[in-house]
């Protein structure tokens, strides 16, 4: 529980310093930006074409438990984690 309130409770972007996706570099800028991660088991998921444009996306998972999505840009590398799913805000009203 503690990890979600860490993560959910400050929505930020971890800069990713790899020119390509590469899992192993991206956990440990995960772990050198949230230093409660350095003794945490992170399992990287499948990293994938997301719906929105110029955005791959993926998720991670701490100690088995609990699991965070999030949405990584290409030019500059950046992982913005998600408290919640995107919410569509281009509906107009009925």
């Amino acid at each position: 529980m503690r990890w979600a309130l860490l993560l959910i409770s400050v929505l930020f972007v971890v800069p990713v310093v790899a020119q390509e996706l590469n899992k192993e570099q991206i956990l440990a800028n995960l772990r050198f930006r949230v230093p409660n991660l350095e003794n945490a088991e992170v399992v990287l998921g499948d990293i994938e074409d997301s719906p929105y444009a110029d955005l791959k996306q993926g998720s991670f998972t701490i100690n088995g438990q609990q699991t965070f999505r999030f949405l990584l840009s290409e030019d500059p590398l950046h992982l913005i984690l998600l408290a919640t799913d995107p919410i569509d805000v281009s509906l107009s009203e009925a």
